[in-house]
């Protein structure tokens, strides 16, 4: 918990302890399709469950009567056998029979899609004193020594089964229900949707745990959602261990070889869950499994899907050399077009392994057979690789946080190095020094017991900077694959203080350098454009936060960079990369909104003035969709546009649609070739995004040259509030320029805002 929405909608499944409902829809109005289910320790107590203490005579303990510890003695054992007491305070249920009343107290299932647990065990897996000493039928003798420990293992078995079955009856069939033993158990199957595998680091005996994974699946609830959690629990000779891609993929490989959910997380920074990382495979869409997983000669394991495949070294021994021909003779072998298959070409691995990344774009054909590495660890670390039917790129959007934990696998924060990369920025120390930042999980813990000190879960909000000041923050990735690449910067608020005006932002690029000015006072808590650009292979590319001519504090949060593809030539010829509405005319024309001013050339004519019967044409295609063709009207509307004039079949529309009453009553007039300016512009796209009746609500004041009596500016303000209309001056007055002409850039730029397209 903890983390911003657009973090968690990346993933299909979100296994988390948070049960505010508002936080799961804000999830899945970004990710539909997302499963959410909330998780409590039932080993532990459940707790912490508003309203609700866990009883000392639901706590397992000793034949001596002290509590049987558990989790590194940071907890006590729960009793959720047929030997705990009823209590009168609970309905007189046992603590097993109990815990679903909790569940359906804490969870919303109208909201979330299941339960889960951190913690449901069917032995006793904890310390001192109950691994030599547990009194289960609380009669004041050692029940090792009074019924053996296979009757300890049958009682506790027992009691964990009574638990998911009585969860399963008050969630009902439809709903999840996630247990997490620790591992791939063989009780309660039919009553649980998955299991989790934490800490998977490598195994022993693949194909015993294979059989337990295809055993478990055949046997559960439906829809089975076993998850392999992955991470460098027992260290890795990589370093930092978010690029380990080798476990990575080994991991993942064996999820989609068995059917299980994965995750990775970098264990010596994340610890127990703090967050996992995001990696270039989860973007490639595989499809479907098109049969189970077949068992190479060479003894891989291979399992074909709709969009390709996945191999892995199942023999715990040896490097494995897997040959086309082998692959070949499977049934269900079934390449694209080309006739192979392909290693997808991976911005992460190629920025950190170059020449030596398995993710490197080549066929899967006789000259590159593909070979599966051993690493010699504790356990066993061999490798997977998922290829493709076609050749694919595959570049996962590429964010830089201010800390590490919000940095993508390849890359580093500028916080890793605050004397080099942050000079004059200091990080905040607490998580409510503001709100809406980006993060994948706040939090500022420093042990200082330990030597060194302990930053396991160092996970700073922002960096702040005053402005006037000298200070810089260089948010540098290092591109794997060289193209271009949307840049996007992230900010929250404060708790104290005025977030900047005007802050610099200069992207360093391929072609040159840009600076931008960000008010930071407005905006927050979303991913803000400031351009497309093309960037070369390597760490050349970079923005650079400047603090120098900003008033206020200056915020240094988050950059994000999204891959658009290979350096490709222009749509229209005088709208560059580099042009500062490049996405979103870009965006328009991709999606039939615009056709531009001229067809040879092709040209958009970015710096013209839009007149009002142009402004026709985009406000009908935007409010009733691009393809539509309105129809020659039958009269004529306005006395100044003709039923010959080229834009009349618009213009009747838009008045049709309740858009515009013109520019004229009497006589009515709607001057179509008058510019447009952009208090009109505030009109038609407030409409366009709220619906023709809108009206907004009464002006306050926010400009220093819009009149409170004048009759636009309650449209300026409010295109202003929703994030429709820039100011045209943020210092040292904010200015809206009602009457200012708007240019065919800044329509386009308004016509993405107000129908929320993402370019």
């Amino acid at each position: 918990g903890g983390g911003v929405a657009d973090y968690y909608a990346r993933f299909d499944l979100l296994d988390w302890a948070t049960s505010d409902p508002q936080a799961a829809l804000d999830i899945k109005a970004l990710n539909p399709d997302i499963k959410i289910v909330v998780t409590r320790d039932i080993n532990k107590g459940m707790g912490p469950i508003e309203g609700f203490t866990f009883p000392e005579a639901w706590k397992t303990r000793s034949s001596n009567g002290q509590f049987c510890t558990i989790y590194g003695n940071q907890g006590f054992y729960a009793d959720y056998t047929n030997f705990a007491p009823r209590l009168p305070e609970f309905g007189n249920q046992r603590y097993n029979e109990y815990v679903d009343d909790l569940m359906l107290q804490l969870v919303d299932l109208e909201v979330f899609d299941g339960i889960a647990t951190d913690g449901l065990w069917e032995n006793y897996w904890g310390g001192a004193p109950c691994n030599e000493d547990i009194d289960l039928d609380r009669n004041g003798v050692n029940d090792y020594q009074e019924h053996g420990r296979a009757w300890v293992a049958a009682r506790i078995e027992e009691g964990a089964v009574q638990t998911v079955r009585n969860l399963r009856a008050a969630i009902g069939p439809d709903k999840l229900l996630i247990v997490n033993s620790g591992g791939p158990h063989n009780w309660g199957a039919s009553e649980t949707n998955g299991f989790i595998y934490e800490h998977f680091n490598g195994v022993y005996g693949f194909d015993w745990l294979k059989n337990r994974y295809d055993q478990w699946i055949a046997g559960s609830a439906q829809p089975s959602m076993p998850i392999v959690n992955a991470d460098a629990m027992d260290g890795t000779p990589i370093q930092p261990e978010k690029n380990d891609f080798q476990l990575m993929r080994y991991g993942l490989a064996f999820s989609l070889i068995t059917g299980a959910y994965f995750d990775f997380t970098d264990y010596s920074r994340a610890g127990e869950h703090y967050w996992v990382r995001y990696y270039d495979e989860y973007d490639l869409n595989l499809g479907y499994p098109t049969g189970p997983a077949q068992k190479t000669p060479s003894g891989a394991w291979v399992r074909f899907f709709d969009n390709g495949l996945a191999i892995i070294n199942g023999t715990d021994r040896e490097t494995v050399t897997v040959t086309v021909d082998e692959v070949r003779a499977l049934p269900g072998y079934n390449p694209g077009s080309t006739g192979f298959y392909w290693r997808i070409l991976g911005g992460q691995d190629l920025a950190v392994n170059g020449d030596q990344a398995a993710n490197n774009g080549q066929p899967f054909d006789e000259a590159h057979p593909i070979t599966l590495a051993f690493r010699r660890a504790d356990p066993t670390v061999t490798e997977g690789i998922i290829l493709a039917r076609e050749p694919t790129t595959v570049v996962a959007d590429i964010i830089i946080d201010n800390t590490d934990s919000g940095t993508s696998p390849g890359s580093r924060s500028p916080g890793d190095d605050m004397q080099s990369r942050m000079p004059g920025f200091r990080q905040a120390r607490r998580c409510d020094d503001g709100a809406q930042y980006y993060t994948t999980r706040c939090a500022v813990y420093v042990d200082p017991a330990t030597n060194p000190p302990d930053t396991t879960y160092l996970s700073p909000p922002f960096a702040t900077a005053p402005g006037g000041s000298q200070a810089q923050a260089i948010y540098a990735p290092t591109i794997g694959v060289a193209g271009r690449y949307a840049v996007y910067e992230w900010h929250g608020t404060l708790s104290e203080g005025q977030a900047a005006t005007k802050v610099a932002y200069t992207i360093e690029h391929a072609q040159g350098e840009e600076t931008l000015y960000v008010d930071q006072s407005r905006n927050a808590g979303q991913w803000n454009l400031l351009g497309v650009y093309e960037f070369q292979a390597g760490t050349s590319g970079r923005v650079v936060i400047e603090a120098q001519d900003a008033q206020g504090t200056v915020i240094a949060d988050a950059i994000k960079f999204v891959y658009q593809g290979e350096a490709q030539e222009q749509i229209f010829a005088d709208v560059p990369p580099s042009h500062w509405a490049y996405a979103e005319i870009q965006l328009l024309y991709q999606r039939g909104f615009i056709a531009g001013c001229s067809t040879q050339p092709l040209l958009y004519c970015p710096d013209r003035i839009l007149n009002r019967a142009e402004s026709a044409v985009f406000i009908v295609r935007g409010h009733n969709g691009a393809d539509i063709v309105p129809p020659p009207p039958d009269s004529q509307i306005f006395n100044d546009v003709a039923l010959t004039h080229w834009a009349v079949e618009w213009i009747t529309q838009l008045w049709n649609d309740g858009f515009t009453a013109g520019c004229q009553a009497d006589p009515p007039e709607y001057c179509p070739d008058r510019q447009h300016t952009r208090a009109e512009g505030a009109v038609f796209f407030l409409r366009m995004r709220n619906g023709a009746d809108f009206k907004p609500p009464p002006a306050q004041g926010i400009f220093a040259d819009a009149p409170l009596d004048e009759w636009s500016t309650a449209w300026i303000e409010e295109a202003y509030r929703q994030g429709i209309l820039d100011p045209c001056q943020s210092e040292p007055q904010l200015l809206a320029c009602p009457q200012a002409p708007l240019d065919r850039a800044a329509a386009a730029v308004m016509m993405v805002r107000a129908k929320g397209l993402q370019p």
